[in-house]
């Protein structure tokens, strides 16, 4: 049955590992296994809290093939979406301007471990001074 193939595969995985291997290749024959789609389903829920940076490091790491990242890249989001993300992201950890450089790091190490270039966080930055100016003089 089933469920004894399956307590001895798990038990004693070396005597299973031929036909792990030509099961393996029929599910890549028959395109249940798919380095593009796994790619691009791995950058769409993760899209939302990290950046394209972060993103393309954790797919190498899972042995996704250099040009297949590239492809996915390629095909993020606009920057307007990236400069949202990043925004919502800082919004949801921080919401209010750093009061010393100390802080300013942290927020910018925070943003750079999420996987956001540093011209993406100056944006941000630049962004956020222009608002709250304009906040503190009633301008919007």
């Amino acid at each position: 049955t089933a469920q004894f193939f399956f307590a001895q595969f798990v038990i004693n995985p070396v005597i299973y590992a031929k036909d792990i291997s030509s099961i393996i290749e029929k599910l890549i024959s028959y395109n249940y296994l798919c380095d593009e789609r796994f790619a691009g389903a791995f950058y769409r829920s993760r899209e939302t809290r990290y950046g394209v940076e972060r993103i393309a490091q954790e797919l190498r790491q899972k042995g996704i093939a250099s040009h297949l990242i590239e492809e996915i890249v390629e095909s993020a989001p606009s920057e307007i979406d990236e400069n949202s993300s990043i925004y919502l992201i800082w919004q949801k950890k921080y919401g209010q301007l750093p009061d010393d450089y100390k802080e300013k790091s942290k927020q910018i190490r925070f943003l750079k471990y999420r996987g956001f270039s540093f011209d993406q966080i100056e944006k941000l930055y630049s962004f956020l001074s222009v608002s709250q100016l304009a906040d503190k003089f009633d301008w919007l």
